[in-house]
């Protein structure tokens, strides 16, 4: 019976990394500097150790540095598809702030008056459904109401 051994298949249909010489030497940088975040020092060994000078199959790559197969060949797909730039972050679609303004002022204000009897003090719950009970707004999860009170 014939026996194929998928992860070292799956590891030679991988893209070759052939990083130039000021590639190399700036994810040499970021890797012994450590001023980064860990994703991205992550990132840049995984190209190090992808490259030619390396050759390193994905497998290897993914247990010398505890990451996932797949981690190590989306890596590798973006560096082709970006080049060095692959390695930041992209940006996250954050959602626009629901609640702003005067609404957020009241619940704000709300949150500094006396706790309703039988309670200690304000939760986020407490403040969620006071809120609506209000008619300060229509609907609002207690989490909403964590953001309008957190400070930036």
């Amino acid at each position: 019976m014939l026996r194929i051994d998928l992860d070292n298949v799956m590891s030679h249909k991988k893209q070759s990394v052939n990083l130039k010489e000021n590639e190399y030497a700036d994810l040499q940088k970021i890797t012994k500097s450590g001023h980064e975040r860990a994703r991205i020092i992550n990132r840049a060994r995984i190209l190090l150790l992808a490259d030619q000078r390396h050759q390193k199959i994905d497998t290897d790559i993914a247990e010398a540095l505890g990451v996932s197969v797949t981690t190590v060949a989306n890596v590798r797909k973006r560096y082709h598809a970006a080049g060095l730039e692959s390695i930041q972050d992209r940006p996250r679609g954050n959602q626009p702030t629901k609640f702003k303004g005067k609404p957020a002022a009241r619940i704000t204000a709300l949150a500094c008056t006396q706790a309703p009897p039988g309670h200690a003090r304000w939760t986020l719950r407490l403040l969620a459904d006071k809120a609506i009970e209000l008619g300060m707004v229509d609907s609002i999860s207690h989490q909403s109401v964590r953001n309008i009170l957190k400070k930036k």
